[in-house]
């Protein structure tokens, strides 16, 4: 009995440890970036482009129809932005890095004397 319990948790962790030998040690790059999400109509768009990264890598933390913004975060290294466009082709949206220095117009107007 006692040698069984030595080697159940032994046999377990190699196989998870042989099944992860890929990710072991690599140097990870998380990154946080917000991207302008264009082609939002409704509120719906919010659950479109959630979905449109369910099951990869790409964690969304926020998405709003309102400000057209989306906040992503993953690994640089392994996910490039080819990846995020081609994650939201046919959805009729589309993103791009929102840099510091954009500013959003929200009202205007121009006046002559």
């Amino acid at each position: 009995l006692f040698i069984l319990a030595l080697i159940i948790p032994t046999v377990v962790l190699t196989t998870i440890l042989f099944t992860n030998i890929d990710k072991i040690g690599v140097k990870k790059d998380i990154v946080e970036k917000t991207f302008i999400v264009k082609g939002m109509t409704s509120s719906d768009c919010e659950t479109t482009f959630r979905n449109s990264f369910k099951d990869t890598d790409v964690d969304v933390l926020s998405v709003s129809f309102a400000d057209q913004l989306a906040v992503l975060k993953y690994d640089a290294a392994i996910i490039d932005k080819a990846f995020l466009y081609k994650q939201l082709n046919g959805s009729g949206l589309s993103i791009k890095v929102k840099t510091k220095d954009q500013l959003k117009i929200i009202d205007y107007k121009v006046r002559v004397n």
